[in-house]
């Protein structure tokens, strides 16, 4: 028999050259998958606030401090059995010391927000997902595919 190619090798959970950690976050624009769903971060406005305010007179101005910023994401479904991005898929902010900022924690309507409805394999949505940052704060994205979580995946803010 002739010589067989080994195998790529297996990048090591902690090896910090792998893409999508904090210390090597994907660029804006970048697209992760899983089995169940693919996910692209089209877009990071880190100063949204105005925008966030005009959209509907019940958002809360932002804390002392800080500012609302809009992670635009395209969701697409890829299995088979229809679920929907909001209880699936996560978009967080991690600040440059690490606090993490969930959507929850800035109770407010986004522009143009993703949408909440089920997809089936093969459809996607595209919209906003607020957050409310430190103003001035060069963080990241954490983005989180499936119901348990998954691995975090980091995406660069600009």
């Amino acid at each position: 028999g002739g010589q067989t190619e080994a195998p790529p090798a297996e990048q090591p959970a902690g090896d910090s050259s792998a893409q999508g950690t904090r210390d090597n976050p994907y660029p804006l624009g970048g697209t992760i998958a899983n089995n169940d769903w693919e996910l692209t971060v089209n877009s990071f406005t880190a100063d949204a606030t105005q925008a966030v305010l005009a959209e509907n007179q019940f958002n809360d101005e932002p804390a002392p401090g800080h500012q609302y910023a809009l992670a635009n994401v395209t969701v697409a479904r890829l299995a088979e059995e229809a679920a929907s991005p909001l209880f699936e898929v996560t978009v967080e902010y991690v600040t440059a010391q690490g606090n993490v900022v969930g959507s929850s924690d800035a109770m407010v309507v986004a522009p143009d927000a993703i949408s909440p409805n089920e997809l089936y394999k093969g459809a996607s949505t595209t919209g906003n997902v607020a957050l409310q940052v430190p103003e001035g704060d060069d963080g990241l994205l954490r983005v989180r595919l499936g119901f348990l979580g998954g691995d975090d995946i980091f995406f660069a803010t600009s």
